[in-house]
């Protein structure tokens, strides 16, 4: 599987992700991968129509610790 393929597979899986964690009324079956100059995915939103995406990824040590750990104390052990 070519560099370029693993890419597409990761943005649809995080994608994916996102949609359903969402709550937006997107179209799951509807999310195609697009070719350059247009955004990376574009798919069907219930009462908005096609609505493309641009994905970027962003590495925040900070807010990855939060999101790994989203508890107040951050060292694993449940406040109040």
């Amino acid at each position: 599987m070519s560099t370029e393929q693993k890419k597409s597979e990761a943005e649809l899986a995080a994608f994916t992700e996102f949609a359903q964690l969402s709550g937006l009324p997107i179209e799951l079956n509807s999310v195609e991968k697009r070719l350059p100059p247009e955004p990376d995915l574009r798919c069907l939103v219930r009462g908005e129509g096609l609505v493309a995406f641009e994905l970027v990824k962003l590495f925040d040590p900070n807010l990855a610790r939060a999101i790994a750990d989203p508890r107040p104390d951050g060292n694993g052990v449940e406040c109040g």
